[in-house]
Formats: structure tokens, C-alpha cells, sequence
């Protein structure tokens, strides 16, 4: 299991994290252990910046003169790991 941030003691472990997601959609752990999943919870426990993801959609919406709705969470996803390995 990986540990929970040191710097913030009411942050959920990843497992704790993603057991509460598979509480609320009726689905198990396993699937929900996603890189999407595991994204957002790094945004919002590790990063300390839970509205990035949605940041990011709305910064891909005007980039390419699409509606906000028409980002998928794939997209945003892909855009983010896509930044992160480009040098």
C-alpha cells in the first residue's frame, strides 16, 4: 500500500482513495485503478490542486475552439501525460 502525503495527515491513502470511488460507482478497487483515477488523486491529495484537471479541459476547449463539453476526460488525461514527458 502506498502511504498517504506526510504533509497532510486528512489525506486518504491511494487504496483508501480509489475503495471510496468504488463505494459510490459499485464497481471494485481494481477497476477503478485507473490512470485517470490515479491523476486526479495525485492532483487533489499529493499536488494540493484539485481543479487542474478542469483547468486543463477548459485550457484544451479554447486551444482547439471546441465547447468545454466536448473534452473528454480521456483527452485531458492524455494532454497532461503528453506535457509531462514532451522535453
Amino acid at each position: 500500500d502506498i502511504p498517504p502525503p506526510h504533509w497532510d495527515i486528512k489525506a486518504p491513502t491511494l487504496r483508501k482513495y480509489l475503495e471510496g470511488l468504488a463505494a459510490d460507482a459499485s464497481k471494485s478497487v481494481d477497476q477503478l485503478n485507473t490512470r485517470l483515477n490515479r491523476l486526479n488523486y495525485m492532483l487533489k491529495h499529493t499536488l494540493g490542486c484539485p481543479k487542474t484537471f478542469e483547468f486543463r479541459r477548459e485550457e484544451l476547449s479554447i486551444l482547439n475552439d471546441v465547447p468545454v463539453s466536448s473534452i473528454s476526460d480521456d483527452e485531458v488525461l492524455e494532454s497532461m501525460i503528453h506535457e509531462i514527458q514532451s522535453p
